[in-house]
Parts: structure tokens; sequence; C-alpha cells
């Protein structure tokens, strides 16, 4: 079936399962392309060994479960704030116990949404902080714990004492802020 494909669709690029001499499964990546050469059509077809490529991915995805269920256990809502883009790039299930919404609800909504909801008498400052910090960068100066009221979905005010920090790129300047 590949090989039709790559003669009638074009070249074709899939991972298989493989087996060597020993019996031993490891995973490859095939690229196979129709060639003509001497005016002959010919089926050109190369072979990698991605065993460790795919042995990376299943580390990765099993430390991104346990991480996720780490997150998903704590009741405090953890968040990661996205400067240059000022979008959550994740918020923790807890935030529904806390605020009322879901992560879906604040991912979505973004900055937009959760300045909405906090106090007006604690938003100019909370503003005037996130410019600060997009203007200048963490300074000494940078408040890691910041205390607000944030308007619950349906119980009216809460205190929240949110404790921050700066993640930065490697020419030190702010790109996240990590929080819960």
């Amino acid at each position: 079936a590949w090989m039709r494909r790559a003669e009638e669709e074009g070249p074709q690029l899939f991972e298989w399962q493989a087996r060597t001499m020993t019996g031993r499964v490891f995973w490859v990546e095939v690229n196979m392309r129709k060639v003509v050469i001497a005016n002959d059509d010919l089926l050109v077809v190369t072979v990698r060994d991605i065993s460790r490529r795919k042995e990376a991915e299943n580390d990765l995805r099993r430390s991104e479960e346990r991480f996720r269920a780490v997150l998903g256990n704590s009741r405090d809502p953890v968040y990661c704030l996205n400067l240059p883009m000022l979008a959550y790039d994740y918020i923790s299930p807890a935030v529904e116990e806390l605020l009322g919404f879901t992560m879906e609800d604040c991912i979505d909504g973004g900055v937009g949404f959760m300045s909405s909801r906090i106090h007006p008498e604690d938003l100019e400052r909370q503003r005037e902080k996130l410019a600060e910090l997009l203007e200048r960068g963490a300074t000494e100066d940078f408040h890691q714990v910041e205390e607000y009221r944030f308007q619950h979905k349906s119980r009216g005010y809460r205190w929240i004492s949110d404790n921050r920090s700066v993640a930065r790129d490697s020419e030190g300047r702010p790109v996240a802020i990590i929080g819960n």
C-alpha cells in the first residue's frame, strides 16, 4: 500500500516498526519516493533508526503526565503567563475551586478576563506592576507576593495571595510569570 501511494500520490514519510535478525523490535522512519533514472521508474526507500527519538518522546510524555498529575491534584492554582503574548500558557484545575471558573474560562478569557474580576480598588496597582514588568523587566524591587481581591464566579470577592516568580530567556529578558 505504501509503495502504491508513493507511486500514485508522491513521496511518503511514515514510522514503522522493524525487527533485527536477533528479533529485537525497533522504530524506523521510512521515506519512500518514486524516481525516474534512465527512463526507468524506480522506488527509492531510505530507512532511518529513530528508536532514541521515540524513547525520548515516550519519556517526555510520561514526565508530562506526572507533572500534570501533580498540578492537577494541587489545591492551589498554578499558572504560567506568557509575557510576550500576554496569554496564559497554563492554569491548573484548582482554579475552579478557588475562583469558580474553569481552566478553559480563564485561559480563553486571558488577561482581560482575569483583570475584569479584580476588585476596582486593587486593579490599578496590578496593571502598574504588569506594565512595569513589561517595560523594565523584573528588578530587585519586583514584588514576588501580591495580594488583591478577586471576584469569585458566584461567591463575591476573595482575597488572593499570588506568589510569583519571573522566568527569563537566555538574554535575561522576562518571558513568563509563574505563579500560585
